[in-house]
């Protein structure tokens, strides 16, 4: 079992673990011992300190406890999250706990985000055994085939960003997805197709694509950065639809990038659109336009 396993994959500790701490003493015994590295790759992360830069000290009465911060924004997530789209890991990091809020935010968009599919898939009766994306997608519309092309875009980045140790920029592509993509973009596009009673195949398209993203990319995707919420919104929304599906979001593969769905000219045909609606909307609010009027 040692031989199989060692060298290891991949250790992590703080930056003063490399002259005399851990990363030094495992490197020099492994060497005389066994005449090689003991480890395969190593990610060295920065230091947390406080707002200010100052170094986190009880003498200082600037230490942030996490136990604190769990409490106030409820649960773990929201921390976790903030201290993952901050900064590289491998920088000095000053943490403002008032910011957490921001990552609290988006937790409440992703849980609105499947609230909404939550809601109209009920009503619809959509079933994702029956709504096939593999039979519906070619009567969807253009904005289906955006989000598809958009969530296998950020997919194939998100692997490679976690590939490189990059977890920043990890994290950062599943927000936009969660925020940008999903509720900023598709679910705005898609609400009025959902809104009608009919039975029409372009509504069911708009179920079984938003459905495929919520699993893979909202559910799957985060539940490395946002184990809890992800863990409890696979078993209250994906289970309930599939139920043979795993017991756990933590049990699940990782998708696959589909590359037959990116349509780069597509994407930046959509990013313009949103850009133009984004400048009408300030300017409508800049000069006192509401954006409903009689």
């Amino acid at each position: 079992m040692f031989d199989r396993l060692y060298p290891y994959d991949w250790v992590t500790e703080a930056i003063d673990q490399t002259r005399g701490g851990w990363f030094y003493s495992l490197l020099v015994t492994s060497v005389l011992w066994m005449g090689r590295a003991p480890y395969k790759s190593i990610l060295i992360s920065g230091h947390v300190v406080d707002k200010y830069g100052q170094k986190m000290s009880k003498s200082k009465g600037n230490v942030v406890w996490a136990e604190d911060l769990f409490n106030k924004w409820g649960g773990a997530d929201p921390t976790r999250l903030y201290l993952l789209t901050k900064s590289a890991p491998w920088d000095t990091m000053s943490v403002d706990p008032d910011e957490i809020a921001e990552a609290r935010s988006v937790l409440s968009i992703l849980w609105n985000v499947i609230k909404f599919a939550d809601t109209y898939m009920t009503l619809d009766r959509f079933d994702p055994a029956v709504h096939r994306l593999e039979g519906l997608i070619d009567k969807g519309l253009i904005e289906d085939r955006w989000l598809l092309s958009r969530f296998n875009s950020r997919l194939r980045r998100f692997i490679d960003y976690m590939n490189n140790m990059e977890l920043h920029m990890a994290a950062r592509e599943w927000v936009s997805l969660v925020v940008d993509d999903l509720s900023h973009g598709y679910i705005r596009l898609i609400r009025r197709r959902v809104w009608t009673e009919e039975s029409r195949e372009d509504k069911y398209a708009a179920y079984a694509v938003l459905y495929h993203v919520i699993k893979g990319g909202a559910l799957i995707m985060g539940s490395a950065l946002v184990p809890h919420i992800t863990e409890y919104l696979w078993n209250a929304f994906v289970r309930r639809l599939e139920k043979n599906e795993a017991e756990s979001v933590h049990l699940t593969l990782l998708p696959q990038v589909n590359e037959k769905h990116v349509d780069e000219k597509l994407e930046k045909a959509f990013d313009l659109l949103f850009a133009m609606f984004s400048d009408i909307a300030e300017m409508r609010n800049r000069i006192k336009v509401k954006l409903r009027c009689r």
